[in-house]
């Protein structure tokens, strides 16, 4: 039965189906993504699945844990750079984030850990920007928020998760209700992404190491809600970044 060592990058010689096992992972010196897909450790230097070259893991250990959901996706992932398995759309790139957040697949390769973090940034996003609109539109509310003096954000969380479940595609192929639910204790118990937490865009910043990860998060909660909290959409920032990513629509 295949498991994860059978796809590690193990000699510069190795071709993808040539893969001894056994041996250390070489480090993908091409990439420059730091984070872990299994634990979400960030590292400086991280070793790849030969076979698909996109999910990246501190060690082996990291890779076998993670194996049993990514070999679902693996064999797809390998089949080509932008293709997926019906051909039309275009797997998860690092270097593409907006495009993956396009095509609605921008949650489907990261941890179960880094999901979660991501939806629970989403969610504290679009509370951060509601909340600051509020002295132009007082009416403007965000069930379950903290800034309403709730204890937590778990009920506009979960209204947020229902609502995200409903968008094909959004959310990845092994979520579930036990997941949503496994998510949301999640955001009681994480000291960093607390749903008891305020979130400004320089903490998801500092805390992503990504400049550009408040713009991500706030068209993610856009493809989920349908629109930005001032009520408009933000198509025209969609296609500039697309465009700079190189993808044509």
């Amino acid at each position: 039965m295949a498991s994860a060592d059978d796809d590690w990058y193990t000699d510069s010689e190795a071709s993808d189906s040539e893969v001894s096992q056994g041996e250390d992972a070489q480090p993908d010196a091409q990439e420059t993504r730091t984070t872990c897909d299994q634990c979400g450790k960030t590292r400086d230097s991280l070793k790849h699945c030969a076979k698909c070259k996109t999910t990246h893991y501190c060690d082996r250990d990291c890779q076998n844990a993670h194996w049993k959901t990514h070999k679902k996706e693996c064999a797809r992932l390998a089949g080509g750079e932008g293709a997926s398995a019906d051909g039309k759309v275009p797997k998860r790139s690092d270097a593409k984030p907006f495009t993956a957040i396009y095509h609605n697949n921008f949650l489907h390769h990261g941890t179960e850990k880094e999901t979660f973090k991501i939806l629970i940034d989403v969610i504290r996003m679009r509370q951060e920007d509601v909340y600051s609109l509020e002295a132009l539109s007082p009416n403007r509310r965000h069930n379950g928020r903290y800034h309403l003096q709730r204890r937590t954000s778990v009920k506009a969380f979960k209204k947020f998760l229902r609502k995200a479940k409903t968008v094909p595609g959004f959310l990845p192929p092994w979520w579930s209700d036990e997941k949503a639910e496994e998510c949301v204790r999640f955001g009681l118990r994480d000291a960093d992404f607390n749903l008891a937490n305020a979130r400004e865009k320089s903490d998801i910043q500092e805390e992503w190491k990504d400049e550009r990860m408040p713009k991500k998060v706030r068209m993610l909660g856009e493809k989920v809600y349908g629109n930005t909290p001032g009520g408009t959409r933000s198509d025209g920032i969609m296609g500039m970044m697309l465009m700079m990513e190189g993808t044509r629509v």
